[in-house]
C-alpha cells in the first residue's frame, strides 16, 4: 500500500472516531442526568410527539402498520421502531381497567413497573385448593341418600344426623352435594370434625345454600382441614332492602322512602319498619361501573350492635303505598326525592360463615350474596385460606353483608386470600386483628396480665406498649404461663416499671398475604391492619367511602389490634376513594401517640387515581418507605384543612418519600407535605427525593 493511501485510510478513521465521540457527547448531554432531591418537571409533549407501544387491536390497524418493515430492498436495512407509552398514555391505560395489563415499553411514569399494577385476571379461575379424588379420601357420601334434597322444606334436621354419623367416621370424609339449592331453617353446624372436604358434585358449579331464617348459616367450632368448595350462602329474606326517597321534614327528622317491589316489609321480621340493628345509607349509581355506592357526602346513619350507637329512633311501614318512614334522634339534611336509599334490619347479629378453635380451614369457590351480619369470621383459629371468594350482591340487592365482608380475631399461622371479591357490605371488607392484654403490674421476671383470652406460649415474645403515648416499654420473652392466675415468667428483669400497659403477643402474629382482590363500593373501610407480617399485593380499590387499606393500632372498647410492623402495599389500583388512600397511623386512650410506632412499611409501585383527599398518610410511623407511585388527578375534593399533597408525614421518623410522580387535579399541589413536615419537630429525619410533578394535559 502506498504512503499517501495510508494517511488517507487514517485521517478517515480519526473523522470518523471523533464523530462517534461527539454523537455520544450530544447524545449523553441530551438526557440528562436528573436525580437528587430538586422536584423537576418532565417532557410535558403530546402523545403525537413521543413513540407509542401498545397492543395492536383492531382499531389500531393503521398504527401497527406503521410499525411494520417496508417492503422491497430497504426492509432488510431499515429498522423496526418500537413505540413507547408516554406517561399520560401510562395514566390511561391504568384508569381504563381494574386489572394488570401489559403495557410494553413505557417512558419514565414514576412506576418501576407499571405492567404488574392491579389485579391478575387470571386469579379468578385459578384453583388453588382443588377437592381431592374420590379414590384419594376414606368415605364419599352423596347427601341425598340421607334425604337432603333440594326438594325439601328445611334440611337442617337431616344435616344434623349425617354430621353425627360422620364425627364417629375413621379417615377423611367427602361429603357431596347435588348441584341445587337446599333450604335450611337454622345454623348448619359442623363441630368437633376432621379431614372434612365439603364439595359440589360438578366441579366448578356450585350447589346453594339458602337460609330460610335471620340466623347463622355455617358455624364451625373445632374443626381440623376442612374444605368448603363451590357453594353459595343466601337468605331467602333479605335483612337489607333498598327505595326512593319520596319526602321528608326536616323538623321532624323524618325521611319517606318507596320501597322497592322486590321487598315485602310486611313480612314480620321487619317488625312493621322499626330498626333495633341496622342502618340508612343514601347512594349514588356511578356512571362508569354501573353500580350503586354509598355517598360519604349523604347520609349514613344506624343503630349498632358493635358500638352501641343509635342514630334511628322508630320506623313505621305503610303497607298500602309501600312507604317506610324513619325517625331519626337527630337534625339530617333531607335528600332529594328520587335518591336511592338502602336499609338494613340487621348489623352485627348473624355470621354467614363463621369459625372458631379451627384450624386448616379452606374456603375455595365460594359465593356470598347475602348475610345477616358479617360475611365471614374468623376467630381464634390457625391457618386460613380463602381463595376465589366471592362476596358480590345478587340482582336486586345493593347490599351484601350487613357488617363485615371478612372479621379475623386472635388468629395465627397463615391467612391467605386470593382473588377474591369483598363488595357493597356495610362495614369493613376486611378486619385482620390480634388483641391486647392488659399488663396490671410486674415485679423482677414476672408480668400479672388481667385475662388471657390471648394465646401465650414459653417462648413467645411480648411487646409492652405505654397506654399514654403508645411508645414501647420493653420487649420480654416469655419463660412460663400460669394460665389461671395469668402470670408470666420472663425472661428479662421488669424491674417493676410495667404497670398499667398494654401488652401484644408479636409472636402469634399470623402472617397476611392478600393478593389479587377486588374490594369497593362501601361505607365504611376496604382493610384494616392489625397485625404484623402483612402483603397486600395487586389488588385493586373502588369507591371506599372511609379509606381503602389502614395499618393502624388504637386501643379501644374492642380490644382490637396490636402494633402492626413489616408491611407492604404494592402493585395496587386505588380509585375515587374517600379519606385517605393508605392511611399508617395510630393514637393512645389520651389521644398522644409517639413516634415511630407503626414500624417498617412500604408503599411502593401503586396507582392511585382521583382520591378525594391526600392519597398516603404516615402518621406515627417508623422506617417507612413510599416510593416508585404515580398519582393521578388527586385531591378532587380539597379542604382547607388538609395540605394539598399526595404524601403527607406529621409523627413520624426515617420516613423516605422517593421517585413519586403526581398529576395534580387543581394547582399549588405538592407530591409531599414538605413545608408543613419541616415544621412537625416531630418529625425526625424524613427525607423527600426524586419528586415529579406533571403539568395538567
Amino acid at each position: 500500500m502506498k504512503r499517501n493511501d495510508c494517511l488517507k485510510n487514517l485521517v478517515r478513521l480519526c473523522l470518523l472516531v471523533c464523530g462517534w465521540l461527539l454523537g455520544a457527547c450530544l447524545l449523553t448531554a441530551c438526557q440528562g442526568n436528573g436525580g437528587g432531591t430538586e422536584t423537576r418537571m418532565p417532557d410535558t409533549s403530546t402523545a403525537t410527539d413521543s413513540p407509542v407501544t401498545l397492543p395492536a387491536t383492531d382499531t389500531d390497524s393503521a398504527t401497527a402498520s406503521e410499525t411494520q418493515p417496508a417492503t422491497g430492498t430497504d426492509a432488510e436495512t431499515e429498522p423496526v421502531t418500537e413505540r413507547v407509552l408516554s406517561v399520560y398514555e401510562v395514566i390511561d391505560s391504568l384508569r381504563a381497567s381494574d386489572y394488570a395489563a401489559s403495557l410494553g415499553k413505557t417512558d419514565a411514569c414514576g412506576l418501576r413497573d407499571p405492567s404488574a399494577v392491579g389485579v391478575r385476571q387470571e386469579a379468578f379461575t385459578t384453583v388453588r385448593y382443588p377437592v381431592p379424588a374420590d379414590n384419594e379420601v376414606g368415605v364419599v357420601i352423596n347427601v341425598s341418600e340421607f334425604g337432603i334434597t333440594p326438594d325439601a322444606a328445611d334440611n337442617s334436621a337431616a344435616l344434623r344426623e349425617l354430621l353425627t354419623r360422620v364425627s364417629e367416621m375413621q379417615g377423611s370424609v367427602k361429603l357431596v352435594f347435588p348441584v341445587g339449592t337446599y333450604r335450611f331453617n337454622s345454623t348448619l353446624n359442623f363441630y368437633g370434625l376432621t379431614d372434612l372436604y365439603v364439595c359440589s358434585d360438578q366441579p366448578g358449579t356450585p350447589f346453594s345454600i339458602l337460609m330460610t331464617e335471620w340466623s347463622p348459616g355455617i358455624w364451625l367450632e373445632n374443626t381440623r382441614n376442612i374444605l368448603f368448595s363451590d357453594f353459595t350462602l343466601d337468605y331467602e329474606t333479605p335483612s337489607a332492602v333498598w327505595g326512593e326517597v319520596t319526602g321528608g321534614d326536616a323538623v321532624a327528622h323524618t325521611v319517606s322512602i318507596r320501597i322497592n317491589d322486590a321487598f315485602d316489609l310486611s313480612n314480620p321480621r321487619y317488625k312493621g319498619g322499626k330498626i333495633t340493628w341496622g342502618s340508612y345509607m343514601e347512594m349514588y349509581r356511578d356512571e362508569e361501573t354501573g353500580k350503586y355506592c354509598p355517598n360519604d357526602r349523604g347520609n349514613l346513619l344506624y343503630n349498632s350492635t358493635g358500638d352501641g350507637i343509635k342514630n334511628i329512633q322508630d320506623g313505621v311501614y305503610d303497607a298500602g303505598t309501600r312507604t317506610l318512614t324513619l325517625t331519626f334522634r337527630q337534625r339530617i339534611a333531607i335528600p332529594a326525592e328520587g335518591t336511592v336509599v338502602n336499609v338494613a334490619f340487621t348489623m352485627y347479629e348473624n355470621f354467614g360463615f363463621h369459625a372458631k378453635g379451627c384450624e386448616n380451614i379452606r374456603l375455595e369457590g365460594a359465593y356470598f350474596y347475602h348475610t345477616t351480619g358479617m360475611a365471614i369470621g374468623m376467630s381464634s383459629c390457625r391457618n386460613i385460606y380463602l381463595n376465589r371468594v366471592f362476596l358480590s350482591p345478587r340482582e336486586g340487592m345493593l347490599m351484601t353483608a350487613t357488617a363485615d365482608g371478612l372479621h379475623c380475631m386472635n388468629c395465627t399461622g397463615d391467612i391467605v386470600i386470593t382473588g377474591c371479591v369483598f363488595e357493597a357490605s356495610h362495614d369493613d371488607c376486611m378486619n385482620i386483628n390480634g388483641r391486647y392484654l392488659t399488663v396490671k403490674s410486674s415485679e423482677g421476671n414476672t408480668l400479672t396480665l388481667t385475662g388471657l383470652d390471648v394465646p401465650v406460649f414459653p417462648g413467645d415474645v411480648l411487646e409492652v406498649y405505654s397506654k399514654e403515648d403508645l411508645h414501647i416499654v420493653g420487649s420480654f420473652t416469655v419463660t412460663a404461663v400460669d394460665a389461671k392466675t395469668g402470670i408470666l415468667t420472663v425472661a428479662e428483669d421488669t424491674a417493676g416499671a410495667v404497670t398499667d400497659c398494654f401488652a401484644a403477643n408479636i409472636t402469634q402474629s399470623p402472617t397476611l398475604t392478600v393478593r389479587d382482590c377486588l374490594m369497593g363500593n362501601k361505607r365504611n373501610r376496604g382493610m384494616l391492619i392489625q397485625v404484623r407480617n402483612v402483603t397486600v399485593e395487586n389488588c385493586t380499590f373502588r369507591n371506599i367511602c372511609h379509606g381503602p387499606v389502614q395499618i393502624f393500632s388504637v386501643p379501644s372498647s374492642f380490644g382490637e389490634g396490636i402494633m402492626p410492623a413489616h408491611v407492604s402495599v404494592r402493585n395496587c389500583k386505588f380509585f375515587r376513594c374517600g379519606a385517605t388512600d393508605v392511611n399508617i397511623f395510630s393514637w393512645s386512650a389520651t389521644g398522644g401517640t409517639a413516634p415511630g410506632t407503626v414500624q417498617d412499611v412500604s408503599v411502593c409501585n401503586n396507582f392511585f387515581c382521583e382520591s378525594v383527599y391526600y392519597p398516603v398518610q404516615v402518621s406515627t410511623g417508623g422506617n417507612v418507605t413510599v416510593a416508585d407511585n404515580l398519582f393521578d388527578r388527586i385531591g378532587t375534593r380539597p379542604d382547607p384543612m388538609n395540605p394539598r399533597c399526595a404524601v403527607r408525614v406529621t409523627c413520624s421518623q426515617d420516613v423516605t418519600v422517593r421517585n413519586n410522580w403526581m398529576l395534580p387535579f387543581a394547582k399549588r399541589f405538592t407530591v409531599m407535605n414538605t413545608r408543613e413536615a419541616s415544621k412537625d419537630k416531630r418529625n425526625q429525619r424524613v427525607v423527600e427525593e426524586g419528586s415529579v410533578l406533571l403539568e395538567k394535559k
